[in-house]
């Protein structure tokens, strides 16, 4: 089954790696289980990216 979540552990190549998948009422997956990203390294993250958009739009 193709999966569009990226932060699923069962996500591989834009796939689910798992044999049954439930879907709830809204279409998401009962099984998803979310990559813990401390807030430290996300923050991070988002400063370094919005500085490269600063140098990007400023040329």
């Amino acid at each position: 089954m193709i999966c569009e979540n990226i932060f699923c552990v069962y996500n591989k190549e834009k796939n689910c790696v798992l044999d049954d998948v439930e879907l709830d009422i809204q279409g998401k997956c009962t099984s998803c289980e979310y990559v813990n990203i401390d807030d430290e390294y996300l923050e991070r993250k988002k400063k370094e990216l919005l500085k490269w958009y600063d140098v990007w739009y400023d040329e």
